[in-house]
This record gives structure tokens, sequence and C-alpha cells, in this order.
């Protein structure tokens, strides 16, 4: 029986003024428990402080986030619980509020908890939902934080201490799954990897599992909610009256709390944002698109240029965002990790080290150029290598003279 299983059930069985604590809360997972409870009764509230629980309706359902502060008011207020006949889910996130705290800090309260649940961890649903829109993105997707392997169930992995050679074959092995890619930690180990691709024929779907680095070009997914407080103080803070419930149907992504906030005071109705969201799959996406109806927002550029994550969930905004790529001059960076993809159309077979020398042009500052030396290196291009490493010493020289001349 899975957790939600047991919570429906026992609320179900339980009469009122039940008291259920969850602990080692998820926020990945509070949006599935509140899926679950309004299979119980429509209206389930979520709740931020346990003084909230008077705004209550008699025979209520309801979500309270514990707070540290709490225990006290609710050992004296235990009898308020039964007596108004209210069915209370004790959201316990905060590791130092779970039952041994809660027994110590309220003694009498305690007493009345019927059942205590443990909450796995899960994958929260707007990182899935991410991974499943970035599929046909180029070159891949950046992940950060924990979850995904677990997410991606990639077909192969690869790291930047493999030899190139094995990095390539790897890639080729990899099908139509994610190719999941490991301790990425310099840009140099990006560009071999691009040229890996490249010498693959391996247009997208590679993986990079939390890279110590920012990877412009790459979709930008994490699967770190918001805490649950923070998320209710900033749309509380934007006009929200049920912050609590509206923080938990965005699954608590924190770029959707952001956009929602900026709705709400843009002046969007909070009816109207509980609705879509509550019968969304993708709860971020929706108010994408409901910024879209209104026409009162545009997405703020986030990592590597992109829109955010639930505005590159949404086809209009994810093809804006390929088309705005297209027109924008690359940086040296940018550059440099496009020219195997660019002289290499198609995932054609590598050219020869003087077709690359001649495609390269002195736009690349010294340092691109010394690091390019390290990637043809890594390929097995020597003489390129060689080449490019005395034409980067000498560039550096030059823009050293330059500074010296202007001080």
């Amino acid at each position: 029986m899975s957790w939600l299983d047991r919570v429906e059930r026992l609320l179900r069985l339980g009469h009122a003024g039940t008291l259920l604590l969850v602990e080692h809360a998820q926020g990945s997972q509070l949006r599935p428990l509140l899926r679950r409870l309004t299979a119980i009764s429509p209206e389930v509230s979520v709740l931020l402080r346990a003084r909230e629980l008077g705004q209550v309706p008699d025979n209520g359902l309801v979500i309270l986030r514990l707070d540290q502060e709490d225990g006290g008011w609710l050992n004296v207020n235990r009898p308020v619980l039964r007596e108004r006949r209210l069915r209370v889910v004790l959201w316990a996130g905060d590791p130092e509020l779970g039952a041994s705290r809660l027994r110590a800090a309220a003694p009498d309260f305690f007493d009345w908890v019927s059942h205590i649940v443990d909450c796995p961890p899960a994958v929260a649903g707007f990182a899935r939902a991410g991974l499943e829109a970035a599929a046909g993105w180029v070159p891949g997707v950046a992940w950060r934080g924990p979850g995904a392997a677990e997410t991606a169930a990639p077909t192969t992995r690869l790291h930047p201490l493999m030899r190139f050679e094995e990095q390539v074959e790897r890639l080729r092995g990899a099908g139509e799954g994610w190719a999941l890619v490991e301790k990425v930690a310099t840009l140099t180990d990006l560009y071999v990897l691009r040229w890996a691709m490249a010498t693959a024929g391996r247009r997208g779907g590679v993986l990079l599992d939390d890279p110590d680095l920012a990877c412009p070009g790459y979709w930008p997914v994490h699967g770190a909610p918001a805490r649950l407080e923070e998320a209710g103080a900033t749309l509380r803070e934007a006009g929200a009256s049920h912050a609590g419930l509206l923080a938990g149907w965005l699954d608590l992504e924190p770029e959707a709390i952001q956009l929602a906030a900026r709705l709400l005071a843009a002046g969007v109705s909070e009816p109207g944002l509980l609705t879509s969201v509550r019968e969304a799959a993708d709860p971020g996406a929706a108010l994408v698109r409901i910024a879209d109806e209104t026409g009162v927002l545009e997405p703020r550029p986030a990592e590597g240029g992109l829109p955010p994550g639930p505005w590159l969930r949404v086809a209009r905004h994810r093809e804006a965002a390929l088309a705005a790529r297209a027109r924008t001059s690359p940086d040296p960076q940018a550059m440099l990790a496009a020219i195997p993809t660019a002289i290499l159309p198609d995932g054609d077979v590598p050219p020869s080290e003087e077709l690359l020398l001649d495609a390269l042009t002195s736009r690349l500052p010294a340092k691109e150029v010394l690091r390019l030396s390290d990637v043809l290196e890594a390929v097995g291009w020597d003489g390129a290598a060689d080449q490019l490493y005395e034409w980067g010493q000498e560039l550096l020289q030059l823009e050293r003279e330059a500074i010296d001349s202007m001080i």
C-alpha cells in the first residue's frame, strides 16, 4: 500500500477530529497529496500556521504545515479540532518537526495524533514535465540537483574522464534514450562532449547530471521544490488569500510561484488561477497560457538567456527561444561550443585538421584559443592542438602588451 493509499484510507475510516502526522514531508509530494484528498472532499485547505485553523469551516479537511512555534498553540487549542470535527493532516517537512519533536513540544496534543505516515521522496512533477518537453532540444538538458537518473532512466552513462573514443561509442549506442553525462565541471568538458556528439552523429538526447558550471544553450531543468512557507509568503505578499493552497497546486515549482505572484500583482483573479492549475497536467505551463491570454506578462530570461522552465514547456515560447538563439550572434564560448555541429552538418565525419584551422579566425580571444587547443588534444588532433596552442600564446602576449600600453 502506497503512502497516499494509507493516508486516504485512514482519513476515510477515521472519525471527525482526526489528526494524522506526515513525517519527512517532501515538497514534491504535496500536489499528489492534494489530488488524493480532493477525492475525499472537494474543499481542502492548506494552512501555513496553526492559528489559521480558526478560519476553516466545521467538518473541514486540512493540510497544516507544522511550524516550530505552533506546538504551544496546538497544545492549548487541541479541543477545538475535536469540537469542530476537523480532519487535519500535519505536514512535517522540517526534519526537526517529526514525531519525537512534536511529542516534546506539545505532549498533550501529540496524544491525539491517531496515526503517523512516512512520506517517501519523489521527483517533482514539474521536473518530469520539463524533461518530457525537452526531449527534442539540441544539444540537450542541464539538470540541476538530484534526481536526473531516476527520472530519465538513461540508456547509457558517460563522463569527461573517459577516453574520447569511448564517449563517442557510448553516445552512438544510446539509441533514442537519454545519454546521462556525469561530472561535467569545465567548459572543456562541454566542448569535448559536443565534439563527441558530432562525431557520433547525435544531435540531442544528452542529459547533463548536475553540472558544475553554466551551460548556455542547454534546456534548464531542476527538481527542487520551493519550501511551502516561502512559497506561501511570496503568494500572500502578492495578494493571495489561499496562498498555501495555490502553492500546493503549483507543485511548489519556484518559477511557477514567481509567475503566479506576478499574475496576481497584475490583477489576474486568484479563483481563476486556482481553477486553472488544479485541473492542469502541468500547472506551470497553465500559468504561462494565462499570461499569454491576458497579455499582462512576458518571460524574463533565466539560465543561458532562455526563458524559465514553465515558459519553455509551452510550444510557442519554446519555438520563440529557438528562433532568438538562431538570430543571436554567438559569443566566443557559444561559438566554440557550436564548432562541431557548424562544420559537421548532419553529423558527418570530422573534417581535416586543416579545414578546422581555416574555419577559425582571430575573433576568438586567447583564452578560448588555448581552451580549444585542449579540446583538440582530447579528441586526438595533436597537430591542430599544437598549432592552436602556439597561436593562443601569441595572442595572449599581444593582449598583455595591449593592456600594458593602456596603463
